[in-house]
């Protein structure tokens, strides 16, 4: 079964994505099977092959672990469809958000609006929203 997620490099040094899709196949160690990185001025590199040429093969986390800052607070990630995945795939140019809109906008801290700040996030994070 494959997943899709979509990952914000918040702060991504020069030269590297700002964002980056992955196609992930669970049934298999959840290994990358394609890939997009998307720089700062919008330009796409895709990998139909992410392990061509790779020395060493790792499985890719997941939405949940790289949300919990496992892998760096810089990181923010959201499972997407096939078909948000297809469609960015198949853009000549990436028009979507260049930072992961869910936790930008989240300030609560304390009391009651921290639910209510939960709330929002989870909502957004949910929410099928055209990536190109």
């Amino acid at each position: 079964m494959m997943e899709y997620l979509q990952v914000f490099w918040a702060d991504a040094p020069q030269g590297e994505p700002a964002v980056i899709f992955y196609e992930v196949d669970t049934a298999d160690d959840r290994l990358g099977r394609r890939s997009i990185d998307v720089f700062a001025d919008g330009r796409m590199v895709r990998y139909e092959d992410m392990y061509d040429g790779a020395i060493e093969i790792t499985p890719l986390p997941t939405a949940a672990e790289l949300n919990s800052n496992i892998w760096g607070e810089e990181f923010h990630a959201r499972e997407i469809t096939a078909a948000q995945f297809e469609s960015v795939w198949s853009a000549q140019r990436y028009e979507g958000p260049f930072q992961a809109q869910w936790a930008a906008n989240i300030t609560c801290s304390s009391g009651p609006g921290r639910l209510q700040a939960a709330a929002v996030a989870a909502a957004w994070f949910l929410m099928t929203a055209s990536l190109c």
